[in-house]
């Protein structure tokens, strides 16, 4: 979801947006409940949940108990080569949606 030119950083939460993941994330959460799961420790979970509600003005929630969780999503789920244009498409399709029919509200 974020531009990772400077690597792993010691877990710190940086980086600008990819261009395109955060209207690809308001529209998916328009249709779906979306889950970010991230490998970075949990101390930075907050970090990174504020991140996400600070550029999408969507509400965020730290879920730490994953035995509450159904399903987990993984960024190596759908390969992604940093173009959310062409991403969009293979994710609204994997989750039931009519990629022609789904548009992002810009």
């Amino acid at each position: 979801m974020r531009v990772d030119d400077r690597g792993w950083m010691g877990g710190e939460v940086y980086g600008e947006p990819i261009p395109g993941a955060i209207d690809a994330l308001r529209l998916l959460a328009r249709h779906r409940a979306v889950f970010i799961y991230t490998a970075r420790g949990r101390r930075t979970h907050q970090a990174v949940a504020d991140r996400v509600a600070r550029h999408s003005g969507l509400a965020t929630r730290v879920n730490t108990d994953l035995d509450t969780a159904y399903w987990l999503g993984c960024d190596k789920a759908v390969h992604f080569d940093g173009d959310w244009t062409a991403t969009l498409p293979v994710v609204t399709r994997a989750i039931g949606l009519d990629p022609a029919t789904v548009r992002p509200s810009i």
